[in-house]
């Protein structure tokens, strides 16, 4: 189950993406006028934003309920009351 808080995460990690796209869009257009060197300095300028974006957005962590799902699955696996996925694979194949 997806919560809203991780819906949050993921339509900010995709901004940034696009953000991301657009700068650099802007940032490489072929422009004879620009010297090799301010190229280069742009794109080191790109290649810091695009750091600096991944550190905002971070990894998603799992919310209390799917680390309280995750707790009880394994739980009931340890007591024998789940089938292990290795079987449920062998079973989907034949």
């Amino acid at each position: 189950m997806t919560s809203s808080k991780n819906i949050k995460k993921t339509q900010w990690r995709n901004r940034v993406q696009k953000n991301n796209n657009v700068a650099s869009t802007r940032y490489h257009m072929h422009d004879k006028s620009i010297s090799s060197e301010t190229q280069l300095i742009l794109s080191k300028l790109d290649e810091l934003n695009m750091k600096m974006n991944a550190l905002l957005v971070g990894e998603e962590m799992p919310t209390p309920e799917e680390k309280r799902a995750a707790e009880i699955g394994k739980r009931e696996y340890k007591e024998g009351k789940t089938i292990p996925w290795d079987e449920v694979k062998k079973k989907l194949r034949r």
